[in-house]
């Protein structure tokens, strides 16, 4: 886990099937549900695919409201957990 800014050692999951798939999956591994000005964000690491590991970024802001989530897998290895 790394913070203040990104991992290089941290890969994109391959993705299979066509984009409407890969979204599927990352909405089953991920539930966002807005609670006034916060999200509540519940993880399902039963749903993760073999070989893939969560990335969760958060952006700035600089408004009234949530910042920025940006979610998705990337490849689990060693370089990129630690």
């Amino acid at each position: 886990m790394r913070y203040g800014h990104a991992n290089p050692a941290c890969r994109g999951f391959p993705g299979h099937g066509p984009q409407g798939q890969r979204r599927h999956l990352l909405r089953s591994v991920f539930t966002v549900t807005p609670n006034g000005h916060h999200r509540i964000l519940i993880l399902h690491p039963r749903k993760l695919p073999t070989g893939a590991g969560i990335l969760i970024s958060t952006g700035v802001s600089h408004s009234p409201g949530p910042a920025d989530l940006t979610l998705g897998l990337v490849q689990a290895t060693p370089q990129c957990t630690r």
